[in-house]
């Protein structure tokens, strides 16, 4: 009997130990697999390619240059092949803040990045977490280390980058009755991710030495508290004008900013850069409104106009605490009730006139294909306007190229 016991034991040790090492060859083919993508992304020279994208999705900030200067630098110390004889790489050395005004483009700086690498690098995971909705470890919640959990399984060193939002909210004390200050727990737990270490998680450990950490917020409070200081009586007595309010409000956000808030100087201190965005000027947004019309008439089949009061109400809206992130929103809406009017009439139309007058208000028409759409279109899908007219609307850029690819076959 105490053999069989034995033997079972000593079984399931074997069989433990061979589930083990499975795991361990399967993480280091991930790693390697990782590694090989992004040199292979690295052999086309694709800096600019990558900047020019995020030039077009991310308007208007110039700093953007320093974001991919800085991803790229990452993704190109990290993918150097491990021999044992080079110096090991820590993602930490690139771990970035981004202090960025509310609507200026931050978690579109995100979406850019997973959209560009997702058809890229597809082995290059990015992931994106509330900060403020954590709680100390030990504490119910959320605690620090779930923010790396999606990166349990992806080798034995991970690469990829985790986008820290609302990152502003925990550098400001939030007291607790029985617990101190709860905020400052938490920056003390995130110390541990972002400094690169193996870190223990409910679902399994993950080693974040290679993982790159990037911080992102508003920063609004810290701006108003400039503000308020600058209020405060000058020499004899004078109040600070409306000029230093306003230089004190749009002035860089600083390390020195962050910690005398309230700010871990040990967590702050790990990130190696800190970038500013800048609020969006007003040809920058009226370049987002037409962007946003532009992708909304390709999807909708229409051509979209804008009359002035519909548009002095989007710049309002990007002027506003949301900044321009709910442009295409309030734009797609009013497109979209005027999408489903226009099908319940005639849905056999070729493409919609949409004017709108204001936000609230528009008017709409049908018209058919000019010459040159059905020219365009046919040189992209050879009869598809004639097979189905509500097929979708190329866009100008789309059509171009299409008909001169189509040129070129036929000489």
């Amino acid at each position: 009997m105490t053999e069989t016991v034995n033997q079972n034991v000593q079984n399931t040790e074997e069989i433990n130990n061979l589930k083990n090492e499975i795991r361990q060859r399967n993480a280091v083919l991930i790693d390697q697999e990782t590694k090989r993508q992004i040199r292979e992304w690295l052999e086309g020279n694709p800096y600019q390619e990558l900047l020019e994208y995020m030039k077009s999705r991310v308007m208007g900030q110039e700093n953007i240059a320093i974001v991919v200067a800085n991803v790229y630098n990452y993704l190109k110390n990290v993918s150097i092949p491990d021999t044992g004889m080079e110096m090991p790489t820590h993602g930490n050395c690139n771990n970035m803040i981004l202090a960025a005004p509310s609507g200026s483009g931050k978690t579109e700086t995100y979406r850019a990045f997973k959209d560009y690498f997702k058809k890229r690098i597809p082995a290059l995971r990015l992931t994106i977490s509330d900060v403020s909705n954590l709680t100390a470890t030990g504490y119910r919640g959320a605690e620090p280390s779930s923010i790396v959990e999606p990166f349990l399984g992806c080798g034995l060193e991970p690469i990829g980058i985790v986008f820290m939002d609302e990152f502003d909210k925990i550098c400001t004390p939030s007291y607790s009755a029985n617990h101190g200050d709860v905020h400052l727990e938490v920056q003390h737990n995130l110390l541990t991710l972002v400094e690169g270490s193996r870190v223990e998680t409910k679902q399994g450990y993950v080693n974040t030495n290679k993982l790159l950490f990037i911080g992102m917020g508003s920063f609004d409070q810290f701006r108003k508290k400039r503000e308020n200081e600058s209020k405060e009586p000058i020499g004899f007595g004078a109040v600070g004008s409306d000029e230093i309010m306003e230089a004190a409000h749009a002035a860089p956000i600083t390390r020195e900013d962050m910690i005398s808030a309230g700010g871990c100087y040990e967590l702050i201190g790990r990130f190696s850069y800190i970038e500013n965005y800048h609020p969006l000027d007003q040809e920058t947004i009226l370049n987002i409104i037409k962007k946003a019309c532009e992708d909304i008439a390709d999807q909708f089949h229409c051509d979209i106009n804008l009359e002035e009061e519909a548009l002095e109400e989007l710049f309002e809206s990007a002027n506003s605490k949301f900044g321009c992130r709910l442009i295409e929103s309030k734009i797609r809406e009013v497109v979209l009730k005027a999408y489903s009017e226009a099908m319940q009439k005639d849905g056999t139309w070729d493409v919609m006139d949409l004017k709108i007058d204001t936000l609230n208000s528009y008017t709409f028409e049908f018209r058919d294909y000019t010459e040159e759409e059905i020219e365009l279109e046919e040189a992209f899908q050879p009869g598809s306007i004639h097979k189905e007219k509500t097929v979708q609307k190329m866009s100008f850029e789309e059509r171009m190229e299409a008909l001169i690819q189509a040129q070129t076959q036929q000489d």
